[in-house]
């Protein structure tokens, strides 16, 4: 929210906060999942009928519920929150016979997506459901290893992964399928440090294409403002634990992507103001690539 997070997070505040406040870690989030050392499943492992083409994911303080294998190719991954909290869902793919362990040991030492070791690949992911929310996209998912993750910090600044909001999953090769329909496409380029896309101007349903041709992961996140909110403020609340009332009506967008990679987001675009931006933390200096003025508003009219 990491944001994002999310969708990959902001988290100069979430390493501070980890090294002066005790961390309550679920143990059994990590060590309840395969060995980091096991042989992957193998990709016959379930039957096509038994492997679900959908990911739907329930999150909420502090966890996810959902099936633990999907099957591979351009998939719809969806989350419910049902918490009180904002949530996100970050996908990362597993190389090198890693597993969850291996990423929470790595996560601890250095949370920040932006430094994540090479054989963690940011793939996206939705992001993020404001709560009472059910928000979805589409990711591409190669056979493998797979680790969903939420970075949205907490209060004190703490991820929620560090909270035991971490859990394994295992895309399976089930054969060749279908790909999700979609409509008419938007093309949003994301690089350091901002965007390059033609923003809607009348309400309707849009699906967006986000690519990322930048040399770190970065997320795009959606908000529409409550009038007279500011972007500003919608950075504060949501890196401070979300106290108080949401400055937003809603709340859409894709997890952070590696460079190369894309993903596709479908929303509904109603009458309001609109802010884009990224809260990925900056390979450098660590600060939100939103501080880097990676960020955009526009007007959707009802006429």
């Amino acid at each position: 929210m990491r944001i994002a997070l999310f969708a990959a997070c902001t988290l100069p505040l979430a390493i501070a906060a980890a090294t002066r406040t005790p961390i309550r870690i679920d143990v059994k989030a990590v060590t309840s999942s395969p060995s980091s050392t096991a042989a992957p499943a193998p990709a016959s492992a379930a039957p096509r009928e038994a492997v679900p083409r959908r990911l739907d994911l329930v999150a909420n303080e502090f966890g996810f519920a959902g099936p633990s294998t999907v099957a591979a190719g351009r998939r719809v991954v969806s989350v419910r929150n049902r918490g009180r909290k904002l949530h996100h869902v970050q996908l990362l793919r597993l190389s090198d016979g890693k597993g969850i362990a291996d990423v929470f040991a790595a996560l601890r030492a250095d949370p920040s997506i932006s430094r994540l070791p090479a054989w963690a690949t940011p793939v996206g992911g939705p992001s993020a459901a404001l709560p009472g929310a059910t928000i979805e996209s589409e990711v591409r998912l190669p056979a493998g290893r797979y680790a969903v993750i939420c970075w949205i910090p907490a209060e004190d600044g703490t991820p929620h992964f560090m909270r035991g909001m971490m859990m394994p999953l295992e895309v399976v090769d089930a054969g060749k399928d279908p790909a999700p329909s979609t409509g008419p496409l938007t093309t949003v380029i994301v690089r350091e440090y901002g965007f390059r896309f033609i923003a809607p101007t009348s309400p309707g349903r849009r699906t967006i294409r986000v690519e990322n041709v930048g040399s770190q992961p970065h997320e795009l996140l959606i908000v529409r403002l409550n009038p007279g909110a500011t972007l500003e403020q919608v950075a504060e609340w949501s890196e401070h634990g979300q106290l108080g009332p949401a400055p937003v009506a809603d709340w859409r967008g894709v997890a952070a992507i590696a460079p190369g990679r894309s993903a596709l987001l479908s929303m509904d675009f109603e009458p309001g103001t609109y802010a884009v931006f990224c809260l990925s933390p900056d390979r450098g200096d660590g600060r939100p690539h939103l501080a880097h003025g990676m960020r955009r508003t526009f007007e959707v009219s009802a006429n």
